[in-house]
């Protein structure tokens, strides 16, 4: 069967995407969901073969900070392609839980999309991977004592 594209969320942006789906004749294999709840996007994702989050960095210097979609979906075992701006490099290593593309480079993300798609096995162990480095890294418990020792340290 065909990949399907699932967009969540809301955004001045949605209009132009679904009339680009459109004139791009692929409107049958992109969703435009909306907002919807976090335990129905935290459904979603454990059932995707990828979550891509393509950010950009606008002309005013603004950008993605961490992007919490992206350790969720580490966390839940989803391998990720994120653009390498803001505070995404944080969440993904590349090629190890997940990949990096430049921003506005639809050809490379496409081709690390494609690369995912073809190959479960290595969606299997970039999602393991990326559930591994979400444990390791951003684990409550472990930066709740790394912020009190820096507190300590101030003190």
């Amino acid at each position: 069967s065909k990949a399907q594209l699932v967009i969540i969320g809301e955004g001045p942006l949605r209009r132009s995407l679904q009339a680009l789906s459109a004139t791009l004749h692929i409107a049958d294999r992109v969703r435009f969901l909306g907002a919807r709840p976090h335990a129905e996007v935290l459904a979603r994702m454990r059932s995707a073969a990828a979550l891509v989050l393509p950010g950009v960095q606008t002309g005013t210097g603004r950008a993605e900070g961490l992007g919490l979609v992206l350790l969720e979906a580490a966390a839940t075992g989803v391998p990720v392609i994120a653009s390498r701006v803001g505070g995404m490099p944080e969440a993904v290593i590349d090629g190890r839980t997940g990949f990096l593309v430049p921003q506005r480079d639809a050809a490379a993300l496409a081709e690390r999309l494609e690369t995912l798609l073809d190959d479960a096995g290595l969606r299997r162990a970039l999602g393991a991977q990326g559930r591994a480095l979400v444990e390791e890294r951003f684990d409550r418990c472990r930066q709740t004592a790394a912020l009190e020792s820096l507190y300590d340290s101030l003190l």
